[in-house]
């Protein structure tokens, strides 16, 4: 069971981002999946820190193309990404306590995700493309 599938309207038309766009969107299946079968406690958190890991490694990668190309909504996208990074931190302590959260845990990311990409990202594009990245 898949809870999101890539389409055309996520792509920021630069293939490393939308690859990790792809692969973070694979992690939240595979968590939505994991729920869904009522998987332990430990196979969820370790999805969760999966996803975790992944897209702290993915905003690196956005904020270093920020700071290279000198994008002038930068501060703005990266408080958007503490905020985040935050938020999940947050949600990953409630996870043990309350196998439910979970799934408020899910709404959030595929909501946040989702806004994030068509929204946020999508800013970004043409200054991106400026610069040579494709």
């Amino acid at each position: 069971m898949v809870l999101i599938e890539w389409s055309k309207a996520l792509s920021v038309d630069i293939k490393v981002i939308d690859d990790q766009h792809k692969k973070l969107l694979g992690y939240m299946n595979s968590l939505y999946e994991a729920l869904n079968q009522k998987k332990e406690k430990d196979i969820l958190m370790g999805l969760f820190d999966d996803l975790d890991d992944y897209t702290r490694t993915h905003f690196v990668l956005e904020e270093k193309y920020f700071e290279k190309f000198n994008y002038i909504d930068t501060k703005s996208h990266v408080l958007q990404h503490k905020e985040f990074i935050k938020k999940l931190e947050q949600m990953k302590k409630q996870i043990p306590k309350d196998l439910m959260d979970s799934e408020d845990l899910l709404t959030f990311l595929l909501e946040w995700l989702m806004n994030h990409i068509k929204i946020s990202d999508h800013n970004y594009i043409d200054c991106f493309h400026e610069h040579g990245l494709d």
